[in-house]
């Protein structure tokens, strides 16, 4: 079922249906995480992005589920780390 049809909140425009993709990135780990096919409406103005809180949820709690796990992984890492430069 598609979503009703909706002004932009930002500037009035047409919100449209489209397929987006969302990048996360944390400052500590080097690693951006591309999430795509999100399904969203988009403002054909101003391009500004709506997506359902629900869904908004589901994916927070995945991306910051992998970076918990990278961030375990990176301590891991450093706890090996000798101070010559090489690991063990």
């Amino acid at each position: 079922m598609l979503p009703k049809k909706r002004r932009c909140p930002e500037c009035t425009g047409n919100m449209e249906y489209q397929m987006i993709n969302i990048s996360y990135q944390e400052k500590d780990i080097d690693v951006a995480i591309k999430v795509t096919g999100v399904p969203a409406l988009v403002c054909s103005n101003c391009s500004f992005q709506l997506i359902s809180i629900r869904l908004a949820k589901e994916i927070d709690v995945l991306v910051d589920a992998i970076f918990a796990s990278l961030r375990k992984q990176k301590s891991s890492l450093e706890i090996f780390h000798s101070e010559d430069g090489f690991t063990s």
